[in-house]
């Protein structure tokens, strides 16, 4: 049970440090407009577009944390357990790679600023936690199976006084 109370924690930190990129995405979605003109919306077809992106950003993300919270509870959910492993994979992945590949010569414009030293960053570091939150639940639901199904029977409760 201690595992799985660390898998949760870490489950925890991981929605912490994913809620400001959803709630940043929510306020561009619903009509935002602060940082909007550094951030890039000629990139993808002016602010209309950039709602769009931001709506459906913002309903990923909100379901990563979700998918977290769930998958490293006290109960397994497979469903949503395959959903937090998509996304802390496809997390830390395109936060490595462009943070590997960082800020080409050509493209130092400010999208590309924000991207290389804030978001791509704030990707890895997100997939990773929530990728640690589920290697921590995985770890402790196969050393203690009972809890994959709640809390242990009273009678089973081996080394515990009743």
């Amino acid at each position: 049970m201690k595992n799985l109370r660390a898998a949760r924690a870490t489950a925890v930190l991981a929605a912490v440090i994913g809620l400001p990129y959803a709630t940043l995405n929510l306020y561009w979605a619903l009509g935002g407009h602060r940082w909007v003109s550094d951030y890039g919306t000629h990139i993808i077809g002016g602010t209309g577009g950039f709602a769009a992106v931001s709506a459906l950003l913002a309903a990923g993300m909100l379901v990563a944390v979700v998918a977290g919270l769930a998958a490293t509870g006290r109960r397994e959910h497979s469903g949503w357990t395959w959903t937090a492993w998509a996304a802390a994979t496809g997390m830390a992945a395109y936060g490595a790679v462009l943070v590997l590949i960082g800020v080409p010569d050509a493209l130092d414009a400010p999208v590309y600023r924000w991207h290389a030293y804030l978001f791509d960053p704030w990707y890895l570091v997100w997939g990773l936690t929530l990728g640690t939150a589920l290697l921590l639940a995985a770890r402790a639901r196969e050393s203690d199976p009972w809890s994959a199904v709640g809390p242990r029977p009273r009678a089973l409760q081996l080394g515990r006084q009743s």
